[in-house]
């Protein structure tokens, strides 16, 4: 018995020696490296997080960014202290396509964002026929969520083409707009929303004869300053659904547009206001807005 139980002792020291073996195996070649590589993963991540973290803790844009006007382009321009991977969007067209842009794949710290004047930028005018375009530009450090590093700035521009168009025509010519049923030929200030009418505009001009006058530039202006684009610079229609293509006589000095009747979701009154251009016959200006330029600008 003593004998036996001295073979159990030792056999259960050999165990308690192998298993303490086996608890330290970990230590060895294969094993260690498995637990070296999760401790390193661990290590990047962690450090991949806290840099992300701090860069948008930090990011923001430097100085003022540099706004360039042109007749359709109003682009903005900007440096970041980190490679800008956000977006760029103008505050309240967030589903016009041509107001958003992304940004995610840039590795630069700067970014250039341009924007369409007809489809992005409220307009206003002065009373001497200057044109204001503005526009809230928001910058955003993340192409999906707003961060505390997002900046919005106010951008503006100012044109004085419109001054000079208008001090000509005021200078030499009485012009009228007429607005009447289609129904009708006398002149109305009160409609319901889908009415049918005609737009007319008459000059009377010195020499009419050789005078050719072209319409640009209609807009449809709320009482709180938002701004509905009609026709275009070049004497284009924009949408056909508030006005149709003008109609120019070669006669006599009147132009006429049919359309319906629409409202402002916040305004019961507008106003409509145009610029009349006049080109004499013999220069070369007379070509310059014809209806059927407008299909092939879009063709």
């Amino acid at each position: 018995m003593r004998n036996r139980e001295d073979r159990d002792r030792g056999r259960h020291k050999e165990i308690g020696v192998l298993l303490q073996s086996v608890f330290v195996i970990p230590v060895n070649w294969p094993y260690s490296m498995q637990y070296s590589t999760v401790q390193v993963i661990g290590l990047v991540f962690h450090f991949v997080v806290c840099v992300v973290s701090t860069d948008f803790d930090n990011a923001h844009v430097m100085g003022v960014p540099q706004v360039t006007c042109s007749s359709k382009l109003i682009t903005v321009t900007f440096n970041t202290n980190i490679p800008f991977q956000g977006r760029i969007s103008v505050y309240n067209k967030l589903f016009i396509p041509a107001c958003n842009h992304d940004y995610s794949t840039n590795i630069q710290k700067n970014a250039t964002f341009h924007m369409d004047i007809l489809k992005c930028a409220d307009t206003s005018f002065l009373k001497n026929g200057s044109r204001i375009l503005k526009a809230y530009v928001e910058i955003g450090f993340h192409p999906l969520v707003m961060t505390n590093s997002d900046r919005t700035f106010l951008v503006e521009c100012l044109d004085n083409t419109i001054l000079p168009i208008v001090n000509v025509a005021q200078s030499f010519a009485d012009c009228t707009h007429l607005v009447r049923m289609a129904s009708e030929w006398s002149s109305m200030t009160e409609f319901h929303v889908g009415d049918a009418i005609v737009h007319e505009w008459s000059c009377k001009l010195p020499n009419s004869a050789k005078t050719q006058t072209f319409l640009t530039n209609c807009n449809a202006l709320s009482q709180n300053g938002q701004v509905i684009h009609l026709i275009d610079e070049n004497g284009c229609v924009i949408d056909s659904e508030l006005m149709g293509d003008v109609v120019y006589n070669d006669h006599v000095p009147k132009l006429y547009a049919r359309a319906r009747i629409f409202k402002f979701l916040t305004d019961d009154k507008y106003r409509i206001e145009c610029t009349l251009e006049f080109c004499n016959n013999g220069s070369p200006c007379k070509e310059r807005v014809f209806v059927s330029l407008c299909y092939e600008f879009v063709l």
